[in-house]
């Protein structure tokens, strides 16, 4: 494999086993001390793993002579559960006998590990299946152990995860997942340059919006070299390169929205100048003014056409929402409704709300009095901190949420101090999730119009439980 000339330190191994180890020894340290995992035993079920209702085996560890190479594919089939990148269920269905088989077929080699083992083919004598499952896992594994064993820092590597890069912008609710970025398809040539650049914007601009930012830098070097363009073409660009550029762009976005083809040209102009700037050495030598034009970048969708699309939810429907808040299932989401409603924000910034600094009072000149004000971070655009005048009785409702999350939580159970916490379970310390509830539907996928008037919205009782 590409990866696998790359070597770690034996102390690396020795950190990593401990720390492997103590994530195995959750839930009672069954993972560690079991080496059949039973989908009916209650510790599937502490951890948050979803399971079928028969009580089948997901893994057989039991032949695996080296105790590191079992310790690393328990941790490696842990963590993928518990992050859903695999299922329990998937795991028994697909790869019961590849585990068994790769234990096997290693122990009769003296492997003592999966990272940077060469794709040597499968043992002799499987069927097709068994010989797809077999190559399948042992490629997962192999790359997934080189990952995690390499020390070196996250902008040192060709593939970026956000969660192991600090000070990267991500939405509270994006933080379940799994973000990552890639430049393997950069050249080689200015894949270092192109990756210098990205550390920097990665600490300023939202995580989505940074991958953005690289789609359209990799477009611009993969249509270069498609067309003949080689290593050291982007120190000569010249006036004319950048006009076939343009011609590209259109052919190629020509049937999509304006965005885009803006996006193709402004983003790449942007890069150009900040590289100028900060004179790396494989920045173009003719000045970026030179190269593009302001009148290069296609003007995008007008305002009013965007809104024209914009699908709203009906006024009975809003209506029938509005009267029926009590019954919404599960009731945690009340609130979150009423804050969608009364703010106008995407539900990611709802969630992303945190309790010590979500409610503020500015004095009014035109009401005389102190108005209340919810606050929160806006990570899409980048706003640190965006205030939206709310309804006093809206506070109430903000203020009663936030003596509850101060009275559950915990440095442990909620680091981050949200006020839409998960307290239990593999979320612990992370917001809710949308998708548990209609609201996800209705508030989420469509805009509300704003300006309802419902008072019995902030109604004593509808608090996270």
């Amino acid at each position: 494999m590409g990866s696998a000339a790359i070597t770690f330190p034996r102390e690396a191994f020795d950190d990593k086993y401990l720390e492997m180890t103590d994530y195995l020894s959750s839930e009672g340290g069954y993972w560690l001390r079991e080496d059949k995992w039973y989908m009916g035993d209650e510790s599937f079920h502490d951890a948050g793993i979803k399971v079928p209702g028969k009580n089948k085996r997901m893994a057989d560890f039991s032949g695996y002579e080296s105790e590191n190479l079992k310790m690393e594919m328990k941790y490696y089939l842990l963590f993928s559960v518990k992050e859903k990148h695999l299922t329990a269920n998937g795991i028994n269905r697909n790869y019961l006998r590849a585990i068994q088989n790769i234990g096997t077929h290693l122990g009769r080699k003296d492997v003592k590990s999966f990272e940077g083992l060469p794709d040597d083919g499968v043992p002799a004598g499987l069927g097709e299946t068994e010989h797809r499952a077999y190559l399948s896992l042992y490629r997962r594994i192999v790359e997934f152990m080189m990952d995690y064993y390499d020390e070196r820092s996250e902008f040192e590597k060709d593939v970026w995860h956000a969660s192991r890069i600090p000070g990267a912008r991500r939405s509270a609710a994006e933080k379940r997942l799994r973000h990552s970025m890639s430049f393997e398809e950069i050249p080689v040539y200015y894949r270092e340059m192109t990756k210098r650049f990205m550390s920097r914007l990665i600490v300023r601009r939202s995580w989505s919006h940074c991958k953005e930012v690289l789609m359209y830098i990799r477009y611009f070097f993969k249509v270069f070299y498609e067309h003949g363009h080689g290593d050291g073409f982007f120190q000569e660009l010249s006036r004319k390169d950048t006009e076939q550029y343009l011609g590209w762009v259109a052919a190629d976005y020509g049937g999509k929205n304006a965005t885009f083809r803006s996006k193709a040209v402004s983003f790449i102009r942007q890069f150009i100048d900040y590289i100028q700037l900060a004179e790396y050495e494989q920045a173009p030598h003719k000045d970026v003014t030179k190269l593009l034009f302001d009148d290069d970048i296609p003007r995008r969708e007008r305002a009013e056409d965007t809104m024209s699309k914009v699908k709203y939810i009906p006024a009975p429907v809003r209506e029938q929402l509005d009267a029926s808040l009590q019954e919404l299932e599960p009731p945690e989401m009340r609130p979150v409704y009423v804050l969608l409603r009364e703010s106008g924000w995407r539900g990611t910034d709802i969630l992303n709300i945190r309790y010590d600094n979500c409610l503020n009072y500015l004095w009014s000149e035109k009401e005389k009095e102190y108005v209340p004000y919810l606050c929160g971070e806006i990570t899409k655009t980048g706003i640190p901190l965006l205030k939206i005048p709310i309804r006093p009785e809206v506070a109430e409702m903000v203020k009663e949420l936030t003596e509850t999350a101060k009275g559950q939580g915990t440095e442990e159970n909620n680091p981050e101090h949200y006020l839409f916490n998960t307290y239990e379970g593999k979320n612990r310390g992370l917001p809710y999730m949308l998708h548990r509830s209609p609201i996800d539907r209705c508030c989420c996928r469509l805009r509300l119009r704003s300006g309802w008037s419902l008072h019995s919205s902030c109604l004593p009782g509808a608090h996270p439980r």
